[in-house]
């Protein structure tokens, strides 16, 4: 097929190379979210996302099938992660949207 040889994981200098494309692809994510909160419209965005996760409410319903429990924490568990990369991306950004959506 190509010339690029097989991975292997004691290959000290392919798991580097490895590495380091992985932190750049890293820091850019990081760095297009952080673009995304600088602007008014992208943490409108963001918060819209982070109130249909239901990251706040309560998944178990006692009445309710097993199946919903599992979608709702499914969809939340989506929500946590977002949280966790606001706070990465840009620290004050919950803050501020906070703030933002006081009287909405």
């Amino acid at each position: 097929m190509g010339n690029k040889e097989s991975y292997s994981p004691s290959n000290a200098s392919q798991v580097n190379a490895e590495r380091k494309d992985a932190d750049k692809i890293r820091q850019a994510e990081i760095a297009d979210l952080k673009k995304l909160l600088d602007t008014e419209w992208g943490r409108r965005i963001v918060w819209r996302l982070l109130g249909e996760a239901g990251v706040y409410e309560i998944s178990y319903n006692f009445d309710g099938p097993r199946d919903a429990v599992i979608f709702k924490e499914g969809r939340r568990q989506l929500g946590l992660f977002l949280m966790d990369e606001i706070h990465i991306a840009r620290p004050d950004a919950y803050m501020l949207m906070v703030e933002e959506n006081k009287n909405a």
